[in-house]
């Protein structure tokens, strides 16, 4: 393994991307039941804004807009466009799905993920066999409710994710690494994400809430128990376990990154992908949908 080198932290961002942030940072805060998504256009410098109600839409851009400087100000434009939906009812209309889908499992139907589009026109749900969808269409038309309409909600053949193999390294452990839980072994794995501390130095890594639960012992692939899931955070599929760690980051077999910050990434801009099972790393990849469950 290559040891750690110092990193720059995130490139310098554009002036539309910090507008996006500040308008996503209050919109999560305070705007979240006419919030649907943004949309960065890289080219022009224009940040779409999806939302229900353009009266509370023009406050939030305000609000945004009057935290940030006037030269971001000044070559930014912010486009507001109505949605059907907001990222809210999107959420409380996926979280039926998702339950609806553990009834159908024995007939053989596998939903894989669900798309909440930053326009807010409906759900994607993404499944082995749209033609099967059926049955669970007409569950989730009965159990959404005033949510959504079951028209927009679509389902789209798709695949599960295949895991590749990658060298367990050793403590202090980056992000990047497989890891699996410790105790009945199944053989799925999952990947560690970013080097995090609380406020008194504890040190965590990050990982999918989906893989595990609270209190599941941690392996590396190695066979090394590593930590135990002390939170999970179901919204955002996000868990911490505790572990001897760096804020270095695997970005292929050959540099660790140490990384000092992060930002929220929205539709339109460009990112990279690096894990245990997605490897080897992939950049200039656009965000389409910047919220997939």
């Amino acid at each position: 393994m290559a040891s750690p080198r110092p990193g720059t932290g995130l490139a310098q961002a554009t002036p539309a991307q910090v507008v996006a942030a500040k308008i996503g940072e209050i919109a999560e805060r305070s705007y979240r039941n006419i919030f649907a998504g943004l949309k960065i256009d890289r080219g022009t410098g224009r940040v779409t804004l999806h939302v229900t109600d353009r009266g509370e839409a023009d406050q939030l851009v305000g609000r945004a807009l009057a935290s940030v400087s006037a030269a971001q100000r000044a070559t930014t434009s912010v486009d507001i466009r109505i949605s059907r939906y907001s990222r809210l009812q999107m959420e409380k209309a996926s979280s039926q799905i998702w339950k609806a889908a553990t009834t159908h499992r024995a007939a053989g139907l596998k939903v894989y993920s669900i798309v909440l589009p930053s326009d807010g026109r409906g759900l994607q749900v993404r499944v082995n066999d749209p033609k099967a969808a059926g049955s669970l269409s007409r569950a989730v038309a009965a159990s959404v409710g005033s949510a959504m309409a079951a028209a927009d909600i679509e389902y789209v053949a798709s695949n599960p994710i295949h895991n590749v193999s990658r060298e367990s390294p050793s403590a202090p452990y980056p992000g990047g690494i497989p890891i699996r839980e410790g105790s009945g072994l199944s053989g799925w794995t999952c990947t560690a994400a970013f080097g995090v501390r609380n406020p008194s130095g504890t040190e965590y890594l990050l990982t999918a809430e989906h893989c595990y639960d609270n209190g599941d012992d941690i392996e590396a692939m190695d066979g090394d128990n590593i930590g135990e899931i002390k939170a999970e955070n179901d919204l955002n599929d996000a868990a911490i376990f505790n572990v001897n760690t760096s804020s270095g980051v695997w970005v292929n077999d050959d540099y660790v990154f140490d990384v000092r910050s992060g930002q929220y990434s929205w539709d339109g801009e460009l990112v990279c992908q690096s894990g245990y099972t997605s490897y080897p790393n992939r950049c200039q990849i656009e965000v389409v949908n910047e919220y997939v469950q």
